[in-house]
């Protein structure tokens, strides 16, 4: 394990800038790819380790001086060098994924996700509960986090637009109930459905039309759970 050390000694310094330092000392998306390749390098090296210890030098008819097991090992950095510059296992393209998506934000090279303003207000004492619980980097990949709220009872609550974007689509569904689709401008897109009544004018927006983030969309019954899912707008 000396060299994943000697990676976090050197290189991985440069992922653990505070958001607030200067841009010229973030990491930038080439540190973050070396940081990437050199763990792909050392998971190939590693791999190749296990491979030769199958096979038993004992059982052979010519034994190996030590002379000749560091040039070996220097051999197989040469191979785990020239199999990550051929485009490696994909290791390295995974890593560098899950360091942007889940590091991005703070070193500079990602746009932080604001906090929703919706699709209720959020201040309010609402059950709620995760649906579907996705990894980020599901969210990513276009795979939908599913939320479900309930209103409080006898408290009259506001169906809101979580982040600025166009409505793509509005739909009235059986039993009273609405469903929109958004696409923000954050890259993420937006499934809402609920049952409402005193429908406000925003009832009357059209597919194409713009939407501020916390724009009252209708409003909630309590009676009927609300369901927002979001994901990932993967035609960006």
């Amino acid at each position: 394990m000396s060299d994943i050390g000697k990676l976090k000694s050197s290189q991985l310094n440069a992922l653990n800038q505070g958001p607030l330092a200067e841009k010229s000392n973030r990491a930038t998306e080439q540190q973050v790819k070396e940081v990437a390749d050199m763990y792909e390098k050392y998971f190939i090296r590693e791999m190749m380790k296990n491979m030769r210890s199958t096979v038993h030098e004992e059982d052979g008819f010519i034994k190996h001086n030590n002379a000749e097991k560091i040039f070996r090992d220097q051999l197989d950095d040469q191979y785990a060098d020239q199999w990550g510059k051929a485009g490696g296992i994909g290791l390295s393209g995974m890593i560098y994924d899950q360091i942007i998506d889940k590091y991005g934000a703070m070193m500079g090279l990602k746009q932080a996700i604001e906090k929703p303003k919706g699709p209720m207000n959020l201040d309010q004492k609402a059950n709620f509960s995760g649906v579907t619980s996705n990894s980020a980097n599901g969210l990513k990949s276009g795979s939908p986090i599913t939320f479900q709220f309930q209103a409080p009872p006898g408290e009259k609550s506001e169906l809101l637009n979580p982040w600025a974007g166009t409505l793509l689509d509005k739909k009235y569904l059986e039993m009273d109930q609405m469903q929109y689709h958004i696409k923000h401008d954050n890259g993420l897109e937006s499934l809402i459905v609920a049952r409402g009544s005193g429908l406000g004018p925003e009832q009357k927006l059209s597919p194409g039309d713009t939407i501020e983030a916390g724009k009252q969309l209708g409003w909630l019954s309590s009676a009927s759970p609300l369901f927002w899912t979001v994901k990932a707008n993967v035609s960006e």
